[in-house]
């Protein structure tokens, strides 16, 4: 193998299907083959990042300095100071999981997805089931390489510059970040990945591993996080481009208005069990007149709620009056009037070619943002 190459860890497949970690192929056990097995791997998949817990940027990179400059020997076998050195091994140590370490697949567990533009030192790029670096900052100003702190099957441990994201054919990588993960000051997780590019200083806006404070939506989703009108996921994401239901859309809309959900006598929806988390909220707002459901009686509490369903909801809701203001294409949608109310109020606005794309599902970022301009409209 070249110096340049590092397949380290095979493919992780299963009945020649490929599967990115110990979950995802514990499920498949567990349908194909029988219930103890595919629950040993399941559990599995959890035991080993169950230790994840807050770390310091400042002392992840400090480890990993300290690993790579000790020049450790590359072994799946063998330990350095308590941790496999391979790979995974290495980052584990990094990060502060529990020892033997995690493995490439299980690694993906504890990190979430972020754009190349936000990699900070600490950050990992990950090919799952093949490799994982630690990324140490941009090398160019064009983000074409970047530093590395590596444990490569074929130099051992090593900090050296590398092509983005790696090397040609040695599997997809993705900018991934430790969950846990914090900053020893705000400046610090955008001093090499966004003051580099010309932008202006961003940091992570405390609530969230995946909202920053210069996104557009920040001050939005900040301002619902202490209202106590939105929350993110377990794992300490937000995740902004995700879609919103028509019950979780519900449930905010509940929670501006301050109405509590009632309880209902009979049953309005055929589809929504009185047993489910959404049968108050969807009961709730049809009672406030601001949801409905279909014509066949159903609710459709998981079905992604759209930018005119927003707007209508939201133009009921705070009894707003159609007025002057519109968007080209929003003039031909059912819910025009509606549209025209909120972007008169401020409430909703288009995309940067004047269009509102009324049909289009809303993300959660979008969602919050309209939600937060609805309450301020609704106090003032």
């Amino acid at each position: 193998m070249s110096l340049q190459g590092v397949d380290i860890q095979k493919p992780l497949r299963y009945n020649g299907r490929r599967v990115v970690n110990n979950y995802q192929l514990g499920v498949i056990v567990l349908r194909r083959v029988g219930l103890v097995f595919g629950l040993v791997l399941l559990f599995a998949a959890t035991l080993s990042v169950g230790d994840a817990h807050a770390v310091n940027q400042t002392e992840v990179l400090k480890r990993a300095q300290t690993w790579t400059s000790s020049r450790v020997p590359y072994s799946q076998a063998r330990r350095f100071l308590g941790y496999r050195s391979d790979c995974s091994g290495f980052v584990s140590y990094a990060l502060g999981l529990g020892k033997p370490g995690a493995t490439t697949n299980t690694l993906w567990n504890v990190t979430v997805t972020i754009p190349k533009h936000r990699l900070v030192p600490g950050d990992l790029l990950l090919a799952p089931g093949r490799h994982v670096v630690m990324f140490g900052g941009w090398a160019n100003s064009a983000r074409t390489s970047y530093t590395a702190y590596e444990q490569a099957s074929s130099v051992g441990s090593t900090k050296r510059v590398i092509p983005y994201p790696y090397y040609p054919g040695h599997g997809k990588y993705t900018p991934r970040r430790y969950i846990k993960m914090s900053y020893s000051s705000p400046s610090a997780a955008s001093s090499v990945a966004v003051a580099s590019a010309g932008r202006r200083a961003a940091s992570l806006s405390g609530d969230f591993s995946d909202v920053w404070s210069d996104d557009w939506f920040s001050a939005s989703v900040t301002s619902l996080v202490r209202e106590k009108i939105i929350n993110g996921y377990p794992n300490g994401a937000f995740k902004p481009a995700s879609g919103v239901t028509r019950a979780e859309f519900a449930k905010m809309v509940c929670i501006v208005l301050g109405e509590a959900p009632g309880v209902s006598q009979a049953r309005s929806f055929v589809d929504v069990p009185t047993s489910s988390w959404a049968y108050a909220y969807a009961e709730q707002a049809q009672a406030l007149g601001i949801m409905s459901g279909y014509p066949d009686g159903t609710f459709r509490a998981n079905r992604r709620i759209t930018r005119a369903e927003i707007a209508a909801v939201l133009a009921r809701a705070l009894s707003l009056t159609p007025g002057a203001g519109s968007l080209a294409d929003a003039r031909s949608s059912w819910a025009s009037d509606n549209i025209s109310s909120c972007v008169s109020a401020g409430i909703v606005r288009g995309y940067p070619d004047g269009a509102f794309k009324p049909d289009k599902t809303a993300n959660r970022a979008e969602a919050a943002t309209m939600i937060e301009r609805a309450l301020i409209h609704k106090r003032n």
